[in-house]
């Protein structure tokens, strides 16, 4: 259970980082740092970095009240449908080098997360 709070603690600090960036920054920045959101209308990236920031909130906020471990779960899910999303565009663009590759160690320990917290 230790391994899925560190996963816990190290997804919510990147999701609630790339989320407040996708909320806030301009859409040049985000192209220039290949965020996958770049290629969207500034609502629906700003929609997209919301909703990473609740999910980053909820993967730690529920852990603090006994019995929540199914909202820390859908909270993983979630960003697992976020990441493969963001694979999706990534490969469109063609920018299959390290972006896909974080994708995926991102699901990893989403995944881990998921099945931790719904296997009750």
């Amino acid at each position: 259970m230790g391994g899925a709070w560190a996963a816990q603690i190290a997804l919510a600090a990147f999701f609630g980082f790339v989320g407040f960036m996708k909320m806030t920054a301009p859409m040049a920045d985000l192209a220039r740092h290949h965020a996958w959101v770049a290629g969207l209308a500034p609502p629906v990236a700003r929609v997209v970095g919301a909703s990473e920031m609740l999910c980053a909130a909820l993967l730690l906020l529920p852990g603090l009240l006994p019995g929540r471990d199914r909202w820390i779960g859908g909270a993983a899910v979630a960003l697992i449908a976020n990441q493969c999303v963001a694979i999706l565009f990534h490969a469109l663009r063609g920018d299959l080098g390290g972006a896909i590759g974080q994708n995926l160690l991102l699901i990893a320990l989403l995944g881990l997360v998921a099945a931790v917290r719904l296997r009750n």
